[in-house]
Formats: structure tokens, sequence, C-alpha cells
């Protein structure tokens, strides 16, 4: 098995492999796009002027694989704290909190999952694509401590 990594769209091919096999241990997902949700447990849609963001949904027993392994969910800066305006702000925005509700879905159900948004950890001036940043560095640090923590560096 490994760990499975994931950026922005690509994001859904992680959850979807987790799933689907017992041979994924972790995922790291880079400001993913979408998540899956149990039926029945789905929020509802996020709206943004720019389009809305809607939740995924599965079987419960299907989402309970994703409960198995612990999984992180990295944010960069430049995402407001409210809908702006922008496209790109109001984008992330609503996926940002689509995101911690997913966070929230998995720890309930008995998951270890956490989101993590680096400028709250004192990691400033990631743009979406965080592993190319001229602080990349610092980012694979976090993300080296994660893999760590999580007992998956081996």
């Amino acid at each position: 098995g490994g760990v499975f990594v994931t950026h922005s769209a690509g994001g859904i091919i992680g959850w979807t492999a987790a799933m689907a096999s017992d041979k994924v241990q972790g995922i790291i997902a880079m400001e993913p796009g979408a998540f899956f949700f149990p039926q029945g447990e789905e929020p509802p849609a996020l709206q943004s002027r720019f389009g809305d963001v809607a939740p995924l949904t599965v079987p419960p027993e299907q989402f309970a694989r994703l409960t198995r392994m612990p999984i992180v969910i990295y944010f960069g800066d430049y995402i407001p704290d409210h809908l702006d305006g922008t496209q790109g702000g109001e984008q992330w925005f609503i996926r940002m909190k689509m995101a911690r509700q997913f966070v929230d879905t998995v720890n309930k159900h008995g998951g270890k999952a956490e989101l993590v948004h680096l400028p709250k950890v004192g990691i400033k001036g990631n743009t979406h694509f965080m592993f190319s940043d001229t602080n990349n560095a610092e980012v694979a640090d976090h993300l080296a401590r994660w893999l760590h923590e999580k007992g998956l560096d081996k």
C-alpha cells in the first residue's frame, strides 16, 4: 500500500481510490475541489455567483472506507473568509468550507481527517500550486511531519 497525494480536480481520484482499494494507507489532498459524503448526510450545495459546489454522495458503507486511514487536506493563502465577488476567491472559499464539512463528517464516523490552512500554521505565500511555490520546502517539511506522526513515513 501507499499514500495517495492529490491536487485540485485530481482530489476526486484519491477519494475514489481509497474507497475502492484497501491498498491506500493515507491521503494528502492539496486544495481538492470535490468531496464525498454518506448518502443522507450530505450538506447542502454551497453557492457563489460563479457556480455552486455540490457534495458528492456514496452509500454509507462506501464512505466508511475513508475513515480507515489518516487524511490531511491542505489549503494555501489567498482564500478569502467570505464571498468576495471574485471568481477565484469565491470558488476556493466555498471549497474550503465544504472541505471542513467533509473533515467533520469523516471524524464523526471515527476517522482521522484534518484540514491545514497553511497561513494559520505560519506558512505564508502559497498559491494553488503550493508544491511549486518558492517556499515549497516549508510545505514539504510540514507534510513530512504529518507523515511521521501518522506512521506513514516508513
